[in-house]
Order: structure tokens, then sequence, then C-alpha cells
């Protein structure tokens, strides 16, 4: 898919100039391809394809008749892939979860973060996917799926075939199958919504590791105190050594270091409680 964006990006930009949408002022976003290891370029790509699903399908079209075999070729291959009413759907279920994810990361790269304040900001976007499992929430984004199906003219959503599973593990109980094109589908996304919350417990607020430097960020240094946490960590040197030299730094006058310390603690603060507020708007 990146090498036909790079040889049909010409096409696609012509084509997104004529469409109506753009004729609105929307902007033009180059589709990018996702990496594995970048994740705050998923969010915007997904949201920059989502923007132009339109333009696409109209490139995808015209590469199909006009280019060359090869290009053709491929670019078949992806129409009938943007085609399918699932792709639509899994790239809105994907900016809905995803969303408030890319906002923890943004916010984590910051430097004035301290680990209570990542802790916080964890915690808050937790609460936030939690939010989103009532019924209602998925209701709401099927519809808005449902609407632009319609739009763009794709296939209407609908239930796969449902298939019977073996009897050894269900038994003689008649196996359960979903009858709505709603249930079905809103149970994958509690289950994108539970591996997220999931995750974000058991590599995050449940990590050894970072409960301790929560302790160790929290031992009161401007106080002149030290708790036996910092013993866990011989680079900071020995103890005795390292209290001598915070007696030192707080022997100097109070407004050349506090200053510092409480404009960084109050950005933290600040991050950590509006990590969620973008994909909250959104």
């Amino acid at each position: 898919m990146q090498c036909f964006w790079q040889t049909e990006l010409k096409l696609f930009h012509n084509i997104a100039m004529c469409n109506s949408d753009c004729e609105r002022q929307m902007p033009i976003r180059n589709i990018k391809p996702l990496c594995p290891t970048r994740w705050l370029i998923h969010v915007p790509a997904i949201k920059a394809t989502l923007e132009q699903y339109s333009p696409i399908l109209k490139t995808l079209e015209d590469a199909k008749a006009n280019c060359s075999p090869e290009v053709s070729a491929r670019a078949s291959s992806l129409l009938a892939r943007f085609r399918d009413p699932l792709t639509l759907f899994g790239l809105k279920m994907a900016q809905d979860v995803l969303s408030p994810l890319d906002s923890v990361n943004r916010s984590l790269q910051s430097p004035a973060m301290t680990v209570a304040g990542m802790l916080q900001c964890v915690k808050t976007v937790k609460q936030h996917l939690q939010s989103k499992r009532p019924n209602d929430r998925f209701a709401k984004l099927l519809s808005e799926v449902e609407r632009q199906i319609a739009e763009y003219e794709l296939d209407p959503l609908t239930v796969p075939r449902a298939r019977k599973p073996p009897a050894h593990f269900c038994g003689q109980v008649q196996a359960f199958h979903t009858t709505s094109v709603e249930t079905h589908y809103r149970i994958d996304y509690v289950k994108l919504i539970d591996v997220a919350v999931q995750q974000l417990h058991d590599r995050l607020l449940n990590c050894p590791g970072l409960a301790r430097y929560c302790q160790l960020e929290s031992t009161q240094p401007l106080t002149g105190q030290l708790s036996d946490v910092v013993c866990q960590y011989p680079e900071l040197g020995e103890i005795r050594s390292l209290q001598t030299q915070l007696d030192m730094f707080l022997s100097l006058p109070e407004s050349w270091w506090r200053g510092t310390v409480v404009e960084r603690q109050s950005l933290a603060g600040e991050l950590s409680l509006s990590c969620a507020r973008p994909a909250a708007d959104g």
C-alpha cells in the first residue's frame, strides 16, 4: 500500500481537490503507512484515512481503470478492501479506542511529566475508556458508521454466517448466536476496550518498578528526608553522601529552587488531568 500511495499521490491530490467536501476548505492529508514502533502516527493516519475516505475510493477506482497493470492490480485489491464496510467500521472503532491512548503517549513524552503524574494520567484514561462500555455509546458509534456507509454507497453491515461449534465444546446446549448487527459487533468493541484497559493496568498501574519509582519520587526531598527506598538504587550512591548533598542543596536560598520544582509538579498535574480531553472532545 505504501508503494501505491507513493506512485499515485498526484492522482489522489487531483481527485481530492475536485471532491465536494474538499471544496469546503477541508485540508488534504497524506496517507501515511503505519509503523509498529511509532505509536504517535497511528491515530493521525487513521484520522486522515477516515476524513478522506471518499477521495480514496475515487482514487482507487481511477487507478484501477487507468494505471499500469501492476498498479491496477494493487488498486483493485485495495478497492475491494476499502469498499468492505468492516474496514470503515474497524477504523472507526480503532480511532475511538486509540485516541485516548494517543493522548497518554503524547503526555508521557513531556520533560515535565513525573511518575506520579504519569500514573494519574493512566488512571484518567482508564476511566475514560471504561465509560465507553454502555450500550448507548456503541449505538451512537454504529449510527455514525451506518450513515457514512450509506454516504459512500457501501454494502450494509450484516451478521456473519453462524457456525455450529463442536459438540465437545457446548454439549447438548444450544450455542449462542447473535441475531443483530449491533449485538454482534458490540462484543468486539467491548473486547477492544477491555484489552486496552487490562494492558494499562498490567503494564503501568500494577507495575512494581513504577511503584518503586513513585515512592522514590515522593520521598519528600524538599524537606530533607530520604526514605529507605533510596537504598534499592546503588547508582544514587551511599545514602549518607546523598543526604549531605541534599542538605547542601536545601541550604541555598529557597527562591532559587522551589519555583522550578513547583512549576514542574504543576505542569505534570495539568497534563495528567487533561490527557483524555482530546478523545472526549472527539
